[in-house]
């Protein structure tokens, strides 16, 4: 018979292990096999839902996933098989038939780790009929670690939500009709949106050489890692200074400058906590990167054909409509027409009121580019 004794580094293991889980959610079923192996258990579960949320872990080692009915018991209480399921009752010969046998799981120590708010947790371990039954050591080795498995479910669902909420966040800086940089104080690109990504890979009046943002005039971009540092340091009372702008000469093509505004990123407490160093937003917008609204969207918000929202598209930036139908090599009295289901979808009344309209769309495609010049 393998021995019950668990040393003090084996339980230290086990608790290392679920830290470990928390940040890394593949981590658990490690977790939940050493604590089988440590309690001589033949399989272990970890049940978790979260009403509130609609999420839930659901993880199993050596054993399928199982529901187990029976008496109530209250959180933290770590309880055997005989204090859940009476073996002689009628829950008992329900469990013993489609659950037990099935798994060679007739003994079982399981505990609520937390319940409230819309979430359940539940932490179980299993073993078979043969098997000597659970100790009240094995249960104290359950009761130990679960705050800690509990403390780990909790730090699991913030970082879910703070990836969900990053991921939501770079949906929106994608969408900005311009270059997002998110800097340090010493302007080094910590994050970047599509078109700022883009931007550097252009390297056309700014670049990254891989320690800050450069622009490509020497005095340019000292004005630039100046306003970067100045935004970032806090004064008396949580002062900041509010920002300024450089124009980005130097471009290729005679393209005109870069238009690049730096403002402060928003105060995180506490102060020494700010995400990775992040301290500044700069914002560069191209003049001559002219960006229509999402055809696309035009056609999900107003109900318009293909051929309607890419002479909409065109509307947005400033073609007229001889323009357009050079363009797209049409009749201009068809483009007319197409302009008057336009104003008659969108409940514009003139086209300038058309414009402002389609100014708004958050969306943007490919550029487009004027044709005039």
């Amino acid at each position: 018979m393998r021995s019950r004794r668990m040393r003090h580094d084996a339980l230290l293991q086990l608790i290392d292990q679920v830290y470990a889980a928390a940040e890394t959610p593949r981590h658990w079923d490690r977790f939940l096999l050493s604590l089988a192996e440590s309690v001589n258990g033949r399989g272990a579960l970890l049940l978790q839902h979260d009403l509130a949320a609609s999420g839930a872990i659901n993880i199993g080692v050596r054993l399928d996933p199982l529901a187990t009915g029976g008496r109530t018991l209250g959180p933290m209480v770590v309880a055997t098989d005989a204090m859940l399921i009476g073996r002689a009752g009628p829950e008992w010969t329900e469990y013993f038939t489609d659950v037990a046998v099935q798994n060679d799981a007739t003994r079982l120590m399981t505990v609520i780790v937390e319940q409230g708010g819309g979430t359940t947790s539940v932490l179980t371990v299993f073993c078979g009929e043969r098997d000597a039954p659970f100790e009240p050591h094995d249960q104290q080795v359950v009761a130990a670690l679960v705050p800690h498995v509990q403390r780990a479910l909790q730090i699991n669902q913030r970082i879910s939500r703070a990836q969900h909420e990053h991921a939501t966040a770079m949906v929106g800086l994608d969408a900005a009709p311009c270059a997002v940089f998110l800097v340090t104080a010493d302007a080094r690109v910590v994050m970047a949106n599509r078109r700022g990504s883009a931007m550097l890979a252009d390297n056309d009046g700014l670049s990254d050489d891989g320690s800050r943002l450069q622009a490509a005039d020497r005095r340019e971009s000292k004005r630039l890692h100046d306003l970067c540092a100045a935004v970032s340091a806090i004064g008396p009372g949580r002062v900041r200074h509010p920002g300024g702008v450089v124009a980005v000469t130097g471009r290729s093509s005679e393209r005109p400058p870069l238009q690049v505004l730096v403002a402060p990123a928003p105060i995180v407490d506490p102060p020494g906590s700010r995400d990775r160093g992040m301290t500044a937003v700069v914002f560069v917008s191209d003049p001559s990167d002219v960006r229509g609204p999402s055809e696309a969207l035009l056609r999900q918000s107003y109900g318009l054909t293909v051929a309607e929202s890419h002479v909409a598209a065109r509307i947005a930036v400033g073609w007229s409509l001889a323009e357009i139908a050079a363009a797209r090599g049409s009749a201009l009295e068809t483009v007319r027409r197409q302009n008057k289901q336009i104003l008659a979808k969108t409940g514009a009344r003139h086209r300038s009121e058309l414009v402002r309209l389609l100014a708004t769309a958050v969306l943007t495609a490919d550029p487009l580019r004027t044709p005039r010049g």
